[in-house]
Formats: structure tokens, sequence, C-alpha cells
């Protein structure tokens, strides 16, 4: 299963396929919260494409 999602600093929105068709998309507080949900059914690994930027100038 391969899924994505994005992390917004202050909440993460995940997408997941769910069975043959179906999909589940939610919200969580980050993107690890949302990795330790989901690796209660499955083995799940958090893949950054661009690392997190600073927020300071």
């Amino acid at each position: 299963m391969v899924g994505w999602g994005l992390g917004f600093g202050d909440e993460a929105i995940v997408y997941v396929p769910v069975g043959g068709c179906g999909q589940r998309l939610f919200r969580t507080e980050t993107a690890d919260r949302a990795r330790r949900l989901l690796a209660r059914r499955a083995d799940v690994r958090l893949i950054w494409l661009d690392p997190p930027t600073s927020e300071a100038p």
C-alpha cells in the first residue's frame, strides 16, 4: 500500500487507499502521528520528498 500526505507544521493531511477501489483522507496533528496510527495495521515508513524547512528567518 502506498499513500501520501502533506505536513503543514500544525497539521498533516494524509491520503491512504483502502481495499481495491476505496480511499481515506484524514487529518492529524503531525505526519509522525499519522505514521504511528497507520503502523497499527501495516508496516509504515515516512519518507520526506523535501526535507522540512526551518521557519526561523
